[in-house]
């Protein structure tokens, strides 16, 4: 393989590495923003929970009657909500789990490649020892 081949493969994996980070920073923020939008729905659900029973404990059974509406939408809405939660939770997880795959894959090339770069090294002071030493018989 050659060094031009090498860099590239090094800016396609670089490229691929700066996508995974994007998409996983735009990822959390779009989980930050669920979670968000469900918390405040659970507190409107709880919201209207305490006006199906304080319009209870008035004895006004319309008024009661119209806040557990109000409830189930605001329920329906809350469950709507945890689940695309729940999806997005996922999606990150697999994002994350994608750029630690790609992390080590880096960190293996690199170690593959800096031992690569050892052993040639080595093999070509060995050469050279090899070498001095028939030199030397030579002289002898």
């Amino acid at each position: 393989m050659s060094l031009y081949d090498h860099t590239g493969i090094e800016l396609d994996v670089n490229v691929r590495l700066e996508g995974l980070y994007s998409s996983l920073i735009q990822a959390l923020t779009d989980q930050k923003i669920a979670l968000q939008k469900y918390n405040q729905a659970e507190i409107e659900v709880n919201k209207w929970q305490r006006r199906v029973k304080l319009a209870e404990q008035k004895g006004d059974q319309r008024l009661a009657h119209l806040a557990l509406e109000q409830k189930k939408i605001a329920t329906a809405t809350a469950n709507k909500l945890k689940i695309k939660l729940d999806k997005q939770t996922i999606y990150v997880d697999n994002l994350k789990h994608k750029l630690k795959v790609w992390e080590s894959r880096v960190v293996a090339n690199k170690m593959h490649s800096n031992s690569s770069s050892a052993i040639e090294a080595f093999d070509r002071i060995e050469e050279k020892v090899l070498m001095l030493e028939a030199q030397a018989k030579v002289v002898r």
